[in-house]
């Protein structure tokens, strides 16, 4: 028998523990449904006072286990409770409108050159694609990119991640979802099979990157995980 005074914190503290929880923990993923509803005028009558990801998951009296509670879809992928930093480079961001889309272009600018990207969020799906990858000529960029690699950080905001914490209370936990593999940073510079094209003709600058990347990550954690945080993710649907 499920314990009805346990509240939905415990029992995932219960789980994280490595302990049996005293019942079956359902912590479902809307984020990008309720976005998709929101945007387009479909949320059904019954949720539509729900203005908030959190606002929902309360309502519905599910559990909140969740990395997307704190979010928005239509920036990047995941993330939102760090600041990304790129020693040496200068950042600048342009967006437009194309339609009801939204094109995001970035440059990033040192004295050895300029890397840019363009993302585009689609409206009518929701979602977010790369229209340009920031690493696409082994020989004109790769002295650049490295650069790039080995110049970027991330600071994780406690703050940011404890306001998150409090909206949900004993509802649940909030996943720091910040994070991505050496494999999948390589997977966002330039696409997956320019990635093992890469990693087969360029052994060792791949791995010069992939460890100049793991080693940010790590520092990464390490300030998540002494900020309190329990639970962190790596977004590597590889």
């Amino acid at each position: 028998m499920g314990n009805p005074k346990n509240t939905s914190r415990e029992e995932i503290d219960r789980i994280i523990a490595g302990r049996d929880p005293s019942r079956f923990v359902y912590a479902p993923n809307y984020w990008q449904w309720f976005k998709h509803q929101r945007d387009h005028n479909l949320v059904p009558g019954e949720i539509r006072h729900c203005n908030t990801l959190t606002d929902l998951y309360r309502y519905l009296e599910v559990d909140i286990f969740s990395r997307n509670v704190y979010c928005d879809p239509e920036k990047y992928w995941f993330g939102g409770l760090c600041d990304e930093i790129i020693d040496g480079f200068e950042v600048s961001e342009k967006i437009v409108n194309s339609g009801q889309d939204k094109v995001i272009s970035r440059s990033y600018r040192s004295s050895g050159g300029i890397l840019d990207e363009r993302l585009r969020y689609i409206f009518n799906e929701s979602t977010l694609v790369q229209d340009k990858f920031i690493f696409s000529d082994y020989d004109k960029d790769l002295r650049l990119f490295r650069d790039f690699i080995a110049g970027r950080r991330w600071e994780f905001h406690a703050e940011s991640y404890n306001k998150a914490a409090g909206e949900a209370g004993d509802g649940g936990m909030i996943i720091a979802g910040e994070f991505f593999s050496p494999l999948k940073m390589l997977h966002f510079a330039m696409n997956p099979v320019n990635t093992v094209y890469f990693l087969m003709e360029c052994p060792d600058q791949s791995r010069e990157l992939l460890d100049l990347h793991q080693a940010a990550q790590l520092a990464c954690i390490e300030q998540t995980v002494r900020s309190g945080v329990k639970a962190i993710m790596a977004m590597d649907n590889l």
